[in-house]
């Protein structure tokens, strides 16, 4: 499987180390490193002790190296090996603790699995289940039981549960996109404010008051965010940003978020730079969601991040 040509000589050996981790591979000789990355052995001795002290690989003998489980999270975190693979590596152990829970609900955790039931029920390499056993134990998701036996730990299960609300807002996003524009507004806010439910924000949507709607109110503590959610063909003006600033001017302390799948112009993107001294706007766009529905980030980390940028650089940041 290809590889960018931009990686560093570190990231092309992390990702030669997962392939052979995706095959079922327990080692990699150093030779067949050479061979494949063209370079030659002092040079990947260098690299390999490096990521040996960063607990990314280790030897297995004193010409064969491993990728560690740690290793294996780095490259699939950092995207350093393709999608593919990473994405079926990532199902395989998904698939893997939906059978374990399946015993745990049925026997009430007394009951272990056998690493060769996992193989049959997932028509799957025994040693790629291994291999992927050991990055599950890793993450304290499942804990070894007798001889080739596993059990799901309470992390497991909630790690479980975590995949099936990502897959379930994933489908949703996809059934909002496949609407016609004007039966999906209304959707679009109950979805965003869903995405920020699910990270323990407090939301209410269209709320009204005698003489204002808003799509969705945030609250947290003592912070408060109005939101105006759009999904239209174009990009959005100005006049938007006003109609909502005068919203937000009438409430002190409140800041305003909008989100709009179809960007913003670079009027609308410097009249949120002049309204910065009285009330703040922070900016979301398509790359914005999408990044909130994948669970690459939080809600709360892409606030932070605006708003500092905002306040410190005044930079309108949004994808």
């Amino acid at each position: 499987m290809a590889v960018s040509n931009s990686l560093s000589f570190r990231d092309k050996v992390l990702n030669e180390l997962y392939i052979a981790f995706s095959k079922g591979e327990k080692q990699v000789p150093i030779q067949d490193l050479c061979n494949t990355l063209e370079q030659n052995e002092d040079e990947l001795y260098k690299v390999l002790n490096e990521l040996r002290k960063e607990d990314l690989s280790s030897a297995i003998t004193n010409d064969s190296y491993r990728i560690l489980p740690m290793g294996v999270i780095f490259v699939e975190t950092n995207k350093l090996a393709s999608e593919l693979l990473i994405s079926e590596n990532r199902n395989l152990r998904i698939e893997m603790l939906n059978e374990l829970a399946v015993i745990h609900e049925k026997y009430g955790g007394s009951q272990s699995l056998h690493v060769q039931n996992m193989v049959d029920s997932l028509k799957a390499d025994v040693y790629i289940i291994l291999n992927n056993a050991d990055v599950l134990e890793y993450l304290q998701f499942v804990t070894p039981f007798l001889i080739g036996d596993l059990k799901i730990t309470k992390n497991g299960l909630l790690e479980l549960q975590r995949s099936k609300d990502k897959e379930e807002l994933s489908l949703g996003f996809k059934q909002i996109s496949s609407m016609k524009p004007h039966s999906r507004g209304r959707e679009f806010q109950n979805f965003f404010a869903k995405l920020a439910s699910r990270e323990g924000w407090k939301v209410e949507v269209s709320t009204k008051t005698s003489n204002e709607e808003f799509d969705v109110v945030l609250y947290r503590d003592h912070e408060f965010f109005l939101v105006e959610c759009k999904w239209e063909g174009k990009p959005i003006e100005t006049l938007v940003i006003r109609d909502f600033f005068a919203k937000l001017d009438l409430r002190e302390g409140v800041k305003g978020i909008i989100v709009s799948m179809s960007g913003f112009t670079s009027g609308s993107l410097e009249d949120v730079k002049d309204r910065m001294g009285k009330r703040i706007i922070l900016l979301f766009g398509p790359n914005d969601v999408n990044s909130l529905v994948d669970g690459n980030k939080k809600l709360e980390d892409l606030i932070n991040e605006k708003h500092t940028q905002l306040i410190i650089k005044k930079n309108v940041l949004f994808s």
